[in-house]
């Protein structure tokens, strides 16, 4: 009794490892079947340039923020710490032999009152680079949308042109078997089922080829897509192939492309960009006036000596409040 148990298990262990195997080798011949919107959706997730054109765009971002803060007043706050040893000078502007040691504090703001608008052209010119990125974008997306769609679309042809192969074989074969039929009968010579036996190879090997023609137009659209299980890759034929194709005008087309197309977009920002950095250079021709204030403190340690208090020599060595216009010009 014992012995037929486990042999009854052994039977149903082998038969769970059967099944557990059946379904690894049913799951890896699935094909990862993809629509053309999600073969356009995978290349524009996965495609290289359009990474490095986001970067370039997230750049020429932060240079337009950058040229529109440059428009508000810096600030500079700094402190300096010295030592000195032996004979120094003191608060009180006198000689002394002592150690001593000097804490000065400033803080200072400069704001630009007028530049002969070079800050105002420059954030037109960034903000025109701005859209050129956004524009070589868009371009970038526009053509490797049109590539896949290239690409999808041999494939389809190759799926039909193979469709097609395999039909004419199958013809052919029909044929080849009512030609038997007649030859057997003695209706006519054996020598025309020759030639359809020549045609059916000609036809298998045609069949071969669009075979052959199909894994490599599909192993095109999963290098453009970056798809890395290319060997279980296909593609979903559209039921509704051009049933919404509808045909422009030449001039419809026209007017479409200079309203939307990415790369006339990107010229005409150019053009924006390359005037304002014109006018930049003509803004040095005028002087600069700026507004510039400042204010500081300082604290005095003397070694051996009555030193005031940290807060009251703050209070007592502050510099006061200096507000002073500046007027610069540049050589060219």
């Amino acid at each position: 009794m014992e012995v037929i148990l486990i042999l009854y298990r052994t039977h149903v262990m082998e038969r769970k490892y059967a099944i557990i195997f059946l379904l690894i080798v049913c799951f890896s011949c699935l094909k990862a079947q993809l629509t053309l919107q999600q073969c356009i959706n995978r290349a524009l997730e996965n495609n290289r340039q359009i990474k490095s054109q986001s970067l370039v765009k997230q750049e020429k971002e932060i240079a337009y923020r950058q040229a529109r803060q440059n428009l508000l007043p810096d600030l500079n706050a700094g402190a300096n710490q010295g030592f000195s040893f032996g004979r120094s000078i003191d608060a009180s502007n006198t000689y002394q032999t002592a150690n001593a040691a000097q804490t000065a504090f400033n803080l200072s703001s400069n704001l630009t009152i007028f530049d002969g608008l070079r800050m105002k052209y420059s954030i037109d010119a960034r903000k025109a680079e701005m859209h050129v990125s956004q524009a070589d974008l868009e371009k970038i997306k526009s053509d490797i949308t049109l590539v896949v769609n290239t690409a999808f679309l041999e494939v389809l042809m190759n799926k039909e042109l193979l469709q097609v192969a395999k039909e004419q074989v199958e013809i052919t074969r029909q044929n080849i078997e009512r030609q038997k039929i007649l030859v057997e009968s003695k209706k006519i010579a054996e020598g025309e089922l020759y030639e359809l036996l020549a045609q059916e190879s000609k036809e298998n090997l045609r069949c071969v080829e669009a075979g052959n023609s199909l894994k490599i137009s599909l192993l095109n659209l999963a290098q453009i897509i970056e798809l890395d299980d290319f060997q279980n890759f296909d593609i979903i034929v559209p039921a509704d192939l051009g049933a919404d194709l509808i045909l422009l005008s030449v001039e419809a087309i026209y007017e479409n492309a200079l309203k939307n197309r990415p790369e006339i977009k990107s010229a005409e920002y150019r053009l924006q960009s390359s005037r304002k950095n014109v006018l930049i250079a003509r803004s040095d021709y005028y002087p600069t006036l700026s507004l510039g204030a400042n204010i500081g403190t300082g604290y005095y340690n003397l070694n051996n000596v009555q030193n005031f208090p940290f807060r009251e020599q703050l209070s007592n060595n502050h510099i006061p409040f200096l507000l002073n216009l500046f007027l610069s010009s540049s050589s060219s």
